[in-house]
Formats: C-alpha cells, sequence, structure tokens
C-alpha cells in the first residue's frame, strides 16, 4: 500500500486516476493507471487529505532495485507534482 497526500484546488479528484511508473535499475519499466475512487482510495475531501493506492507487487526479474513514481490526475487531466521512492528489492522477492 502506498499512501500520499494531495491538495486539489477543483475538488475533482473523482474521475481523475493516479499513473504508477516503475522504472527498474536494468532500463526495464512498467506503468499502470489507478482510477480514483476504485483503486485510489481518497481519505478526505475533495479538495485534501490523504489517498492510499494498492501497490501490486514489483516483477524484479534479473533486477535489484526500482524507482516508483507516483502522478495523481484530476477528472479535468490537470497533474500534481511527483512522488518518486526508489526501493532495493527484497532477499526472496520474484
Amino acid at each position: 500500500m502506498i499512501t500520499f497526500d494531495y491538495v486539489d484546488g477543483g475538488a475533482d479528484l473523482v474521475g481523475g486516476h493516479v499513473l504508477l511508473n516503475r522504472v527498474y535499475n536494468t532500463g526495464r519499466s512498467e506503468w499502470h493507471s489507478a482510477p480514483i475512487p476504485s483503486e485510489v482510495t481518497p481519505l478526505g475531501s475533495q479538495q485534501r487529505g490523504e489517498a492510499e493506492i494498492d501497490d501490486a507487487c514489483p516483477l524484479y526479474d534479473n533486477n535489484s532495485s526500482e524507482t516508483e513514481t507516483l502522478t495523481l490526475v484530476d477528472a479535468n487531466g490537470n497533474t500534481s507534482n511527483s512522488l518518486s521512492v526508489t526501493m532495493t528489492r527484497r532477499a526472496g522477492a520474484p
């Protein structure tokens, strides 16, 4: 689960989505689009709060690390700043 804070001055968060982009240290990448509210749960108002997105297990294959970048897109197509985190593969991860 990934949790992040949001502010949406247009109050049109529902109907938007969160883009999740993964880039692995080998250069392989993948992206997912999670609709709001079916796959992204806003915890707060349409304008401000915290949101949760289920973070499906990364497919590391031969990779040892990955960087995940989240971008919130509201129903009008306005994008937020992007948030990134780099993760190291846990021992035994697929």
